[in-house]
């Protein structure tokens, strides 16, 4: 009877110490994942894998990602907006500078600098002991997004490709989280969406001494097997380009994919001519055009009256009017010279043909509070290179 009853209590105890030898080794992971100076903080951190029909299934997705919310806590301060009192985290990224994303302009003494266009903001305060290093994203990775409110797992997609076309996350995120798979290490500050900005755009806005401004000279393009080619030119700025010329280089710098075209195109002396060379069938011509100051978003569609200081947004409501200030806030454009128009597309198409007849002026018509009227916009003053 006593031989019996080891029997039966040994494989009690067996379990029993195997079920405490793997909670051990699960808390040592647990505890390495969630130390920020470790490796194994890392999402890619090497974590065993089961198998089911051949295929491995990760244990990722189980994460606890706590402490880095706390690393988040202790390395970020909030800042007030002076004007309506909100407010808005930034990270500590060293020597007591503080970065943060908005989408609307914020004002605040600390401010350094602040590119209203991709909506980053550097502030300055005291110096902590702790950082967010950037890193280059070289490879699709798991990641989570960080904010004060919320840490979402996910994915890293696709990296930035221009100042227009954002890195990709694999799931909706709130503005200003940090896209991070260590606690001290970060790959990109987020704008809401699925989208955010990565390190290698981050610190073109850190090497800039003072605030951005951007230049716009009309021109649209899509990749095609042929090469970079012209798909939508405004009409204001110049009349040499035609749509399908194919892009080559602006100012000597070579144009390999839309991309390239966009940061070229966005960068350029303001008010200074630039130089375009286009193939058009078997001749290469080289294009002068006037770099001017661009007045809209990079998240809202280029529009014709940006030429006017106009900026819309996609419902072609105005968001402001940098040159006659005639135009206010919230005004709604219905349509130009009687033609209806819904979208950035259709008031585009309009404009140009009035452009194309040669007109002087082109009329307005706004609702404005519910009260519609026209305003008249001259445009015999617009000089064509």
């Amino acid at each position: 009877m006593h031989l019996i009853n080891k029997i039966l209590i040994l494989p009690f105890v067996c379990a029993f110490l195997n079920a405490e030898s793997l909670l051990k080794t699960n808390n040592t992971k647990k505890a390495n994942i969630l130390n920020p100076n470790t490796k194994q903080a890392s999402i890619d951190s090497s974590l065993e894998n089961s198998t089911k029909n051949g295929e491995k299934i990760s244990n990722k997705s189980n994460l606890n990602f706590s402490k880095c919310a706390e690393f988040y806590t202790k390395t970020s301060k909030q800042f007030i907006d002076l004007k309506n009192e909100n407010t808005i985290n930034a990270i500590h990224i060293g020597d007591g500078k503080y970065l943060a994303y908005s989408k609307h302009f914020f004002n605040n003494k600390n401010i350094i600098k602040y590119d209203e266009f991709m909506g980053l903001y550097l502030f300055k305060d005291k110096i902590l002991n702790q950082k967010y290093d950037f890193r280059v994203i070289n490879k699709s990775i798991q990641a989570v997004a960080i904010n004060k409110n919320s840490i979402t797992k996910g994915k890293i997609l696709k990296s930035q490709g221009s100042l227009k076309n954002l890195a990709v996350f694999s799931n909706i995120i709130e503005p200003n989280s940090i896209i991070s798979d260590i606690c001290y290490q970060a790959y990109g500050i987020s704008t809401g969406s699925d989208r955010f900005i990565d390190k290698s755009y981050i610190d073109l806005f850190l090497k800039n001494k003072n605030s951005k401004e951007y230049s716009y000279i009309g021109i649209e393009a899509k990749d095609s097997k042929n090469g970079v080619v012209i798909s939508k030119i405004n009409p204001f700025i110049t009349n040499l380009l035609q749509i399908g010329d194919i892009l080559l280089s602006i100012n000597g710098k070579k144009i390999n994919s839309v991309d390239d075209f966009f940061n070229l195109e966005s960068n350029l002396e303001i008010n200074k001519i630039a130089y375009i060379d286009i193939k058009r069938g078997n001749k290469i011509l080289k294009i002068p055009l006037i770099a001017t100051k661009r007045e809209i978003d990079f998240s809202v569609q280029d529009s014709f009256l940006q030429y006017f200081g106009i900026v819309l947004d996609n419902n072609l409501n105005i968001i402001s009017d940098n040159k006659s200030e005639r135009f206010k806030p919230n005004d709604k454009i219905l349509r130009v010279n009687q033609m209806q128009v819904s979208t950035i597309n259709e008031l585009d198409s309009a404009l140009a043909k009035i452009a194309n007849e040669g007109a002087e002026s082109f009329s307005i018509l706004l609702n404005r509070n519910d009260f519609e009227f026209f305003i008249t916009i001259p445009i015999d003053s617009v000089e064509l290179i």
